[in-house]
């Protein structure tokens, strides 16, 4: 409601009280800008989503992906680090809540997808990842998942890239996706003539949203919108008994636990 409609409205009283709300508000907008404007100095290649304002004076929290960071606008001072209130990290929180609507805009049409059960299960893997094969091993035989494969393959890991665009070029792909966790990739081989410019975009995106998650280590999951970092079985048993609708039921629980 704009200011005239409230004058019209309203009395003196709640007038006077809604023009002071009004300047606040535009108050922290400028403020807002004015901390997109310093980031930019900082480094004007940095993609900062968002900019918001903390219940501490002067502190605004800026988020680059799904990180999180602090900026004090008087001293121009940008900062990392958790924020800890009641023995609970603010940051921790606000991280897992941009990650959770993150998850809920990521394309899966583009992933890799696996089987067709109640619960879905992202995972962004490396193709040479030893966590990733072992973890992958222990869910290739689960018949309660839907999986949804985001193919990551990090620097150090100088085949993975190759073998990423191997299994999206392949006529199917989930099949060679099981057979490159499980090791049958794993020598030399030639791309399809015109692999990469097939596939380059495909394997960019999967890159993106990776990024755009903070996906720093493989394996990466989301369980049902729950995230697990690495192998962590034991954790990803307990979110898939819970079931996609947050109930606990029964499920098929293979041996081969991989370590974390």
């Amino acid at each position: 409601m704009g200011l005239k409609k409230m004058v019209i409205a309203a009395s003196a009283a709640l007038v006077c009280y809604s023009g002071v709300a009004y300047a606040a508000k535009e108050t922290a907008k400028d403020a807002t800008a004015q901390v997109f404007e310093e980031l930019r100095k900082i480094n004007a290649a940095a993609p900062v989503d968002a900019v918001s304002k903390t219940d501490m004076d002067g502190i605004y929290e800026v988020v680059v992906n799904s990180q999180v960071m602090y900026f004090h606008l008087k001293t121009k001072t940008l900062f990392f680090g958790e924020l800890v209130r009641d023995k609970k990290s603010l940051t921790q929180e606000r991280k897992q809540q941009i990650q959770a609507l993150l998850t809920q805009a990521l394309p899966l049409e583009k992933a890799l997808k696996i089987g067709n059960g109640p619960n879905a299960v992202v995972v962004f893997n490396d193709p040479d990842c030893p966590f990733c094969r072992k973890a992958d091993a222990w869910l290739k035989d689960r018949r309660d998942i839907t999986l949804y494969v985001f193919l990551y393959p990090l620097p150090m890991h100088a085949d993975a890239a190759k073998k990423s665009r191997n299994i999206l070029c392949a006529a199917n792909a989930a099949e060679t996706y099981r057979e490159t966790m499980a090791g049958k990739w794993d020598k030399s081989f030639t791309l399809p003539n015109g692999c990469e410019e097939k596939v380059n975009a495909v394997l960019d995106e999967h890159m993106r949203w990776g990024q755009k998650l903070g996906v720093t280590g493989t394996p990466a999951f989301w369980i049902n919108g729950i995230g697990v970092a690495g192998a962590d079985i034991e954790r990803i048993e307990s979110i898939l008994k819970l079931g996609a609708g947050g109930k606990a039921k029964d499920a098929p629980a293979p041996t081969d636990v991989p370590k974390k």
